[in-house]
């Protein structure tokens, strides 16, 4: 682990709620186990007593499917690191101590999608798994 990595990384939790406590609160833990990362939120709102250390930024009211899109079409306007790491709250950084420097060799690690869009000279594609 080094901590040189981590300044690297956004840490990042995207929600569509009004009500982001659940989403601070996982922002939080994630940032104690990996300090020197930067940490944003996107939510409709920012929320009362935003800690500090936790950039916020207004985004409009997401369903499900607004969700979607913006982590795969939007999210990159946000992110001002060379890595982003998504956490939610239901997901975090439990232990820095599991962090490996070969994670920053891949371009995405997480499941698989089902649809995604691929630009070239030769024009825009949609791929579909």
């Amino acid at each position: 682990m080094k901590q040189s990595d981590f300044e690297k990384i956004t840490l990042v939790s995207v929600t569509g709620l009004h009500d982001a406590q659940r989403a601070v609160y996982a922002l939080t833990l994630s940032q104690r186990n990996m300090p020197g990362a930067r940490v944003l939120l996107c939510s409709p709102q920012s929320p009362a007593n935003l800690p500090a250390g936790i950039e916020h930024r207004k985004i409009a009211p997401l369903n499900y499917h607004e969700y979607s899109w913006f982590m795969m079409f939007a999210l990159w306007r946000v992110i001002e690191t060379e890595f982003a790491l998504i956490v939610q709250d239901d997901g975090w950084v439990l232990d820095a101590a599991n962090w490996s420097s070969d994670f920053l060799q891949y371009d995405y690690i997480g499941p698989m999608i089902h649809v995604g869009c691929v630009a070239s000279e030769a024009g825009t594609c949609w791929l579909t798994h």
